[in-house]
């Protein structure tokens, strides 16, 4: 099993106060420290399709994003155009989705069907542009076998948007497991 460790710098002097040092504990907390990532030991084909509403760099932020996440599990994500073999998993970049219980939704996972996909919506049904932050290594996540996180996490599979979290060591595990080794 591939180790991940993480180095934080300690900035707390003795002359700092007792708020000063929660607030630099809470900061690493939230930050995740900066992840030390071992050389991936799974690669994983992605087939991407793109609705014309989705800018190019909106897409490329996105794919770039869940590149780098997932990386820091070991497992380096290729996303192509056209598959070589046929594809299990598939990422779509969609106009919109249907609101759920009122709620518009940024994206969905459709992990029962093959090729398993995930689908990121660009706005709302009714045309109001989404704050995406993370969503495609979100939504990734549910089809490497992960769920939502409790509402309160401070991690990527939490409910709700996190623009600088990270998967958990125990995401990473679940999501090395379910991703093929070798090239």
């Amino acid at each position: 099993m591939r180790q991940r460790g993480f180095r934080c710098r300690s900035v707390f002097r003795s002359d700092h106060t007792l708020g000063a040092l929660l607030a630099v504990l809470l900061v690493a907390a939230l930050a995740g420290c900066s992840a030390v990532t071992a050389p991936p030991h799974h690669q994983v084909e992605i087939l991407v399709r793109a609705s014309p509403v989705w800018p190019a760099t909106a897409r490329t932020e996105q794919l770039a994003t869940a590149q780098k996440r997932f990386a820091e599990c070991g497992i380096a994500l290729t996303f192509v155009a056209a598959p070589s073999l046929s594809p299990l998993r598939e990422l779509s970049f969609i106009e919109s989705l249907e609101a759920v219980d009122g709620r518009a939704i940024e994206g969905r996972a459709l992990t029962l069907v093959r090729p398993q996909r995930a689908d990121i919506a660009w706005s709302t049904p009714a045309g109001t542009p989404l704050d995406h932050k993370q969503t495609a290594a979100h939504e990734l996540g549910h089809l490497f076998g992960l769920g939502h996180a409790p509402v309160h996490s401070i991690n990527l599979m939490a409910p709700h948007g996190c623009k600088f979290c990270r998967f958990s060591p125990g995401q990473c595990e679940i999501l090395s497991a379910n991703a093929p080794t070798g090239p």
